[in-house]
């Protein structure tokens, strides 16, 4: 068994129609939210993530690692 990382790792998906994130602790999932970002998902997409954080007891100085997707979007 391995220890869990300390922090939170934020995952983003700004890759297609659908945007998405992801909050884990290297333990459980702690929030995730997707949506159709209908050509404003990024604009929206920094203020869903830091509601999620505040709402699971966490800032941003609690972030860890942020992964991204890459794709065409």
């Amino acid at each position: 068994m391995t220890d869990s990382p300390a922090g939170v790792l934020l995952a983003l998906d700004t890759s297609s129609a659908t945007i998405g994130y992801a909050l884990h602790d290297g333990a459980m999932l702690l929030a995730e939210a997707a949506w159709l970002g209908q050509r404003q998902g990024t604009a929206t997409l920094l203020g869903a993530v830091w509601q999620s954080l505040a709402a699971v007891g966490k800032t941003k100085a609690d972030l860890a690692a942020i992964a991204v997707a890459t794709g065409p979007g």
